[in-house]
């Protein structure tokens, strides 16, 4: 155990890079068994004859056996970590959008909307698509009906008067991503979101395609933020609208959230 574990890598460490197309290593364990093989290599048929008699060339005889896999199998295994850390990940923060997607009547019809601004806070960029989610965070400081859109300014407004306004203090929105788990394709994340000076942190699902679309789904319950009261007042305001077929008004305290971005990436050859 005590081995495997000598040979194990640090994902936060890059211990190869890639120069002119020579691969090198800092990591110490690699460099060992490159020092090893190239000092066995240089031995003489004699000498090399000479150490198999010697308790410690008996473990390393399978591995000498395959000893034109080694120094192929370490500059692949490099050259892989030193071409994956030469890219750059960069979000453009205009292009970022929160969308949200609530529901009313027990037949749970859909109300799209989004917000019309927001801050951006951290570093816009990153060697990798992780590192670069993990530092981003965003504020929505939700002023007036302006930054509420769903098509319908009426609405909008009766949003704002009967929901928002009701928060605690003011009607602020903070977004910070935890944990982000994946590839440059797909991958999870925790979305740490606090609201009415309530956090709870959301699992998301995010993928980037091949045009850098960058897209997370996750989904929320108002009431775990402590808004049973503006819930209600926004269900009392829009009894009429809210009832369906059954006679029955309903405002659902489940809705739906999307992020949306776009995130270049760029890699030096």
């Amino acid at each position: 155990m005590a081995e495997r574990e000598r040979f194990e890598l640090s994902r936060d460490v890059t211990p190869c890079t890639l120069s002119k197309g020579v691969v090198s290593t800092t990591h110490p364990s690699l460099r060992w068994s490159i020092r090893s093989f190239r000092r066995y290599q240089s031995l003489t048929p004699d000498a090399r004859g000479g150490l198999q008699g010697e308790p410690g060339f008996r473990r390393l005889k399978p591995l000498m056996k395959k000893s034109l896999l080694i120094p192929l199998g370490l500059a692949l295994f490099c050259a892989n970590h030193a071409w994956a850390g030469s890219c750059e990940y960069r979000v453009d923060p205009s292009s970022i959008q929160v969308n949200w997607t609530a529901f009313k009547t027990m037949q749970k019809l859909a109300v799209k909307g989004s917000f019309t601004e927001l801050s951006v806070i951290g570093e816009l960029q990153a060697g990798s698509l992780e590192s670069l989610l993990g530092q981003l965070e965003a504020e929505i400081d939700i002023k007036n009906e302006s930054l509420i859109r769903t098509g319908n300014p009426g609405r909008d407004l009766t949003i704002f008067q009967h929901f928002f306004s009701n928060f605690k203090k003011k009607p602020l929105i903070k977004g910070e991503i935890k944990k982000p788990v994946g590839n440059d394709r797909e991958g999870t994340f925790g979305l740490k979101l606090t609201m009415n000076k309530n956090s709870k942190e959301i699992p998301f699902r995010y993928t980037l395609s091949e045009a850098g679309v960058f897209e997370a789904q996750g989904a929320i319950d108002v009431l775990d933020f402590a808004l049973d009261g503006a819930l209600k007042d926004l269900n009392r305001t829009c009894e009429v609208l809210h009832r369906g077929p059954d006679g029955v008004s309903k405002t659902w305290s489940q809705v739906e959230l999307k992020l949306v971005a776009r995130i270049g990436k760029t890699c030096s050859p």
